[in-house]
């Protein structure tokens, strides 16, 4: 038997009432004997309660054997039930009361795998199980590839079934309660600074202060890893809006299928035809302000209605015509220059336009290096706040260490360098020895480079900035041979170093320091 999508074999020898059938027939058994074969434990703590207590489960397949017996199985565990017979009574039962979603591949009236396609696009919160007959296991492995939570074939044991249900029920919460942080307003990180106190950092604290007074849109842009979020939520925070929503969007992690529907909402299912409202990101920040990280990643056609929204101050939700008035402010980040972009035809110039009325680059951390010592100690606080104990300092030879690296990674790579170094620490101070993570610096004679290269942690952009430094560091500046070492072409490397700011960076051989770097 299996046990699941996952191809598991159970010895002949095992009887079969250590499985709870759903109603689906077997080789084994007549089509007149479904439902409970087996005694179904009870997933109770020490003190008697379940800890799944206050949880609902929907389960809906067209066979009512099938029902009473997942019924059954839940209800010992202390879960809450609801049914339904068929697709379009599922959808309808859904709810925010519901936790998990347990259903047929085949359902009339509206397929599973349609009731799936909803759920994933309109309720991505909500886990969905799949229960699929013999035969369909084609069908199981595509559920699976579209977003199902769990996928079940014939049989199972009821303590694999309520283990995976009990997991599904934990991840329903937990993106419930993040999703609450998320519509009022609140973030989970803290307090936020700007710590530094050079000319660049000054600079950039004043810019910060005038754009708070203010309530125009902002484009921030700068390498990864600078803390151009940061900055977005330290202007938000002292600004007349810092009271309502803070609505934070990364445009490019979102899938290109459900982005319209998580910016703009939606007022009508494609499948049912019914109507079922849902406020899309934008309508969440109302009065507030909302960040969108990664503004050059929005596809042409979001970027149109973007900025209809943006000259209108109206959002329109999926499905209707209707619009509602949205008061709400705008910071964008972006790594690539929206503007070099938009040259390239990848970004709308009129919504280039109007996020950039206020705008402001942060430099990368090697230009400001006298700033290191501020920041770290600033990460450390935080850090030692999100382990719930006391900061760390830093020994004077760490401080040094931080101070002359280059830091290709930026204020991202400093603080997961910090966030391992304070793992490994043993006392109440950092040492040198603790900055494992350091990624390595090349020696100032030139020789062999040292030290370990720290990934976790790090965006692909950051690795590959890394990686093509030190190659062109190893090749002494060299970008032909950089190029035929990384596999690419030349201009390839050519438009890397632009992009990354890699110009001035570059030690020749036997440069000294001071006078090290090799023109672009």
């Amino acid at each position: 038997m299996m046990n699941s999508c996952h191809e598991q074999t159970v010895s002949p020898a095992m009887p079969m009432d250590h499985y709870i059938r759903l109603g689906f027939p077997t080789e084994e058994e007549p089509t007149d004997r479904p439902g409970l074969t087996g005694a179904i434990p009870s997933r109770t703590s020490s003190n008697g309660r379940s800890d799944s207590s206050g949880s609902t489960i929907l389960i809906a397949s067209e066979e009512s054997s099938a029902r009473q017996t997942l019924r059954r199985l839940l209800e010992s565990a202390n879960y809450r039930v609801v049914e339904a017979q068929t697709g379009r009574e599922l959808l309808d039962a859904v709810s925010d009361q519901i936790s998990v979603v347990i259903s047929n591949v085949s359902l009339p009236e509206i397929s599973g795998r349609d009731c799936l396609r909803h759920l994933k696009n309109h309720h991505p919160d909500m886990p969905v199980i799949m229960i699929s007959r013999m035969g369909e296991v084609p069908d199981a492995l595509a559920v699976m590839k579209e977003g199902a939570f769990e996928c079940f074939t014939r049989s199972c044991h009821p303590e694999h079934l309520l283990a995976q249900v009990h997991q599904a029920v934990r991840l329903s919460r937990l993106a419930r309660e993040n999703r609450m942080l998320l519509q009022t307003g609140r973030t989970p990180t803290g307090d936020v600074t700007l710590a530094g106190e050079s000319a660049t950092t000054h600079t950039l604290r004043q810019q910060a202060e005038t754009f708070a007074r203010l309530d125009s849109n902002v484009l921030i842009t700068g390498p990864a890893g600078t803390g151009k979020t940061t900055v977005a939520r330290w202007i938000h925070r002292h600004s007349e809006r810092s009271a309502q929503p803070l609505v934070i969007v990364h445009c490019a992690t979102i899938p290109r299928d459900l982005i319209e529907a998580e910016l703009f909402g939606y007022a009508q299912d494609d499948v049912t035809q019914h109507e079922h409202v849902r406020p899309g990101r934008i309508e969440m920040a109302k009065g507030g302000t909302l960040i969108l990280e990664e503004v050059g990643q929005l596809p042409p056609d979001i970027q149109a209605r973007l900025n209809e929204t943006l000259q209108n101050r109206t959002v329109r939700r999926i499905g209707t015509d209707h619009t509602t008035p949205v008061d709400v402010r705008v910071i964008a980040t972006a790594t690539e220059d929206p503007a070099q972009l938009t040259r390239q035809g990848f970004f709308r110039e009129d919504l280039l336009f109007r996020l950039n009325v206020l705008s402001m680059r942060l430099p990368p951390l090697r230009e400001h290096l006298d700033d290191v010592p501020a920041i770290a100690a600033a990460m450390l606080l935080r850090i030692a706040r999100r382990a719930g104990g006391a900061p760390l300092t830093l020994a004077s030879e760490a401080v040094e260490t931080l101070s002359r690296h280059p830091w290709p990674g930026n204020t991202a790579e400093l603080e997961s360098v910090l966030e391992h170094a304070a793992s490994v620490c043993r006392g109440s101070t950092i040492l040198r020895k603790n900055l494992t993570r350091l990624a390595a610096r090349p020696a100032e004679d030139g020789a062999a480079r040292t030290g370990v290269l720290g990934l976790a942690g790090l965006t692909l952009a950051e690795i590959e900035r890394c990686a093509i430094l030190e190659t062109m560091q190893a090749c002494g500046g060299n970008k032909a041979q950089t190029a035929r070492e990384l596999g690419v072409s030349e201009k390839t490397i050519y438009n890397k170093i632009k992009q990354y700011d890699l110009r001035g960076v570059i030690r020749r051989p036997g440069a000294k320091h001071g006078n090290n770097s090799v023109e672009q």
